[in-house]
């Protein structure tokens, strides 16, 4: 590391100390083989992309969305690679969420003991739960979905 900015550094606060070790070999991250894995493959004026989860000094997982590009050279440097990333833990936590908000919605829905229908603006049936189906000898909520 030749110099960070300060969220790095609250991020890393014995980044210095570290210094001399790859980025990937620092203790900190949980997902060192997939950063390592896109240094080595970067070529220059690239960018690279993804997502890499660290352990902060709270023992909270933080995840965050990096981008790497490599500088060009200089004849008398080594190849200098920019770090950029973003923490994206709160979004994902919300993502989460709400993936298992809509599984639990969808599971309420099939399994009600009443028909249920999902009707349009225009008065058109979008999907039917099973009861629904049973009942009124509809086809499956499947086939509504896929409509």
């Amino acid at each position: 590391m030749i110099s960070a900015n300060g969220a790095f550094q609250r991020l890393f606060p014995d980044a210095m100390a570290k210094s001399a070790l790859p980025l990937w070999r620092w203790s900190d991250w949980l997902s060192a083989d997939r950063i390592k894995l896109h240094v080595e493959s970067l070529i220059e004026g690239q960018t690279s992309r993804f997502e890499a989860c660290l352990l902060s000094e709270q023992q909270r997982e933080v995840i965050l969305d990096v981008a790497i590009k490599a500088l060009p050279e200089h004849s008398h440097a080594d190849a200098q690679i920019l770090f950029e990333a973003r923490d994206i833990s709160q979004r994902k936590s919300a993502e989460q969420k709400l993936q298992r908000s809509e599984v639990e919605y969808r599971m309420l829905y099939e399994q009600q003991p009443v028909m249920l229908l999902t009707i349009d603006q225009q008065s058109r049936i979008q999907s039917v739960n099973q009861c629904a189906s049973e009942l009124l000898a509809f086809p499956s909520a499947t086939f509504w979905a896929t409509r």
